[in-house]
């Protein structure tokens, strides 16, 4: 009970300070704040958690591979769980992330496949949900919560320099 209280505390702690350095929403941002502190207070206390099913999707153009996993993911819990979770059962999925003090992790490569600067390649996060219809989230793989029965759709795409953007 004790531990239960003093978790509630640093997550009330995290909840102020999200409102206060964030926007508000703490999401958008990209990065968890309210809305991850606030899924804290919702777990329950046992380490026990069910695990819900979903599928995880590679899909790179050049070569034209596309690769489908299943894995599952805490009921609650966050994508970057479930990717490790698949990493440590399955030997042909790999993935390394960069963390960003400010963002959190910011997925670099997968399947060895890293994007770069250079060639304007990153790995989009896209969801297809079990209606069909796709989402693009506005968060992570270290915030995002996919639900039962999720596609998580890692697809290996190119960008565009915006105009007012500049390389660091």
């Amino acid at each position: 009970m004790a531990l239960k209280v003093i978790l509630t505390a640093a997550v009330l702690t995290l909840l102020t300070r999200a409102g206060v350095e964030g926007n508000n929403d703490g999401v958008s941002s990209g990065h968890c704040g309210l809305a991850g502190a606030a899924s804290l207070l919702m777990r329950p206390a046992s380490p026990s958690q069910a695990l819900d099913p979903i599928t995880i999707v590679v899909k790179n153009n050049n070569p034209n591979e596309e690769k489908t996993y299943e894995t599952s993911v805490a009921n609650g819990g966050i994508l970057i769980g479930a990717m490790t979770r698949l990493m440590m059962n399955d030997n042909s999925f790999t993935f390394t992330y960069i963390m960003d003090i400010n963002y959190g992790p910011f997925l670099e490569s997968v399947n060895g496949v890293a994007g770069n600067n250079k060639d304007q390649t990153y790995w989009e996060l896209l969801v297809i949900k079990p209606d069909g219809s796709t989402i693009k989230p506005n968060v992570g793989i270290g915030c995002y919560i996919p639900n039962a029965k999720d596609k998580i759709l890692f697809n290996f795409t190119t960008w565009e320099w915006s105009e007012g953007c500049q390389e660091v």
